[in-house]
């Protein structure tokens, strides 16, 4: 019995032994985080719009006359110069009406001679009593005739040179060709609709739609910065790739759309390599003036629910604390306006493994931008 009793008490220490050393083993393991410190830097408020590039002026050129195409000058696509020869239209029959009015011309400036000295020999006749006053308002109207057939046919002569005129269709300005809607041989009219479509080399236009807020605050920067002309424009392409050249404000509409409520301004930009082709999409920002300073946080360590925008601040007892903050983003940035002090931790990845209260291994970030002075 006592030894059933000495080997009761030798297994219970043995049981309690291998207790403490299995609880001595166990140590605390922290969540792994990494925090970036909420470092000052500056930034430009910015209002964005769609809309789509167009050429600074474009023409459709067409037929003012009917005949067939003789000549096409141009390859389309091309380059031309202001003046060149694009179309040219069989000129034959206007040519033979031009001289057709010139001599219709000359034939009534004979007769306008004619009537003009007898009508001048009646005024003196009239003066002397020589001649009856039938026969001298006679001369007198038949003068007034033939002035008015030299004028008929002047304008006759005026509209046939017009017509050949019409014959050749030069480029109004300096530009770039589209496809041509017909070729040599065709016949064509005023009813031929475009024959091709000329775009002006050199800048091109953005007319882009700002709500009545927006274009309140753009003309009050506009205002304190010395005109819409100092306000900068950027460019985006579809493919994300900022253009190289900014534009500037030309002009804007004179009233706001009352359908939408909108307002329509109009900016311009350098095109020297026709890099922005008319009709393409393209996301249009608006730079604000000034700068703003601010606390810059990646996106990703901004989190959102019903009470606001919230971040997650590591502190130097590696307690994890969460802070209502407000914030400004922009391009994957979260520029933090309020609720953030400056060089504090904030929690970038391992968001999914914290929460208030907890404690963590904080690890910081590399390669953070350097604070702006």
């Amino acid at each position: 019995m006592k030894s059933a009793i000495l080997i009761g008490t030798a297994s219970a220490m043995l049981i309690l032994a291998a207790g403490c050393t299995k609880k001595e083993a166990v140590t605390e393991t922290l969540p792994e985080v990494t925090v970036q410190p909420a470092l000052v830097t500056e930034f430009r408020e910015y209002t964005s719009s769609i809309s789509n590039v167009k050429a600074y002026d474009s023409v459709d050129l067409v037929a003012r006359v009917k005949g067939f195409l003789i000549k096409c000058n141009f390859q389309e696509g091309q380059d031309v110069k202001k003046g060149d020869l694009l179309f040219e239209i069989e000129p034959d029959q206007y040519a033979a009406a031009v001289q057709s009015a010139e001599a219709a011309l000359l034939k009534a400036k004979a007769g306008q001679k004619d009537a003009e000295s007898n009508y001048q020999r009646h005024k003196q006749l009239i003066e002397k009593k020589a001649t009856s006053e039938k026969i001298y308002e006679n001369t007198e109207a038949t003068k007034l005739k033939a002035d008015a057939e030299v004028k008929e046919a002047e304008a006759k002569l005026k509209q046939a040179k017009l017509d050949l005129s019409y014959t050749k269709i030069h480029a109004p300005f300096d530009g770039w060709m589209s496809f041509k809607n017909y070729s040599v041989g065709n016949l064509v009219d005023t009813s031929s609709g475009k024959l091709a479509t000329i775009l002006r080399s050199g800048p091109v236009k953005v007319d882009f739609r700002f709500n009545e807020l927006d274009m309140l605050r753009l003309m009050e920067e506009a205002k304190n910065s010395e005109g819409m002309g100092k306000v900068v424009v950027e460019l985006y392409l579809q493919n994300g790739k900022k253009y190289k050249y900014t534009g500037e404000i030309e002009s804007y509409d004179n009233h706001v759309d009352q359908n939408t409520g909108t307002f329509t301004i109009r900016a311009v930009f350098k095109n020297p390599d026709n890099e922005l082709v008319p009709g393409m999409y393209v996301k249009v920002r608006v730079l604000a003036p000034k700068t703003v300073r601010s606390l810059a946080l990646p996106e990703e360590a901004v989190q959102s629910d019903m009470s606001g925008d919230y971040v997650y601040v590591v502190g130097k007892d590696q307690i994890v604390t969460r802070r209502q903050i407000k914030t400004r983003r922009r391009d994957n940035t979260a520029y933090v306006l309020s609720g953030l002090k400056e060089k504090e931790n904030v929690i970038v990845e391992g968001l999914t493994k914290v929460s208030q209260g907890m404690k963590v291994s904080a690890k910081v970030k590399s390669n953070v931008p350097e604070v702006v002075k």
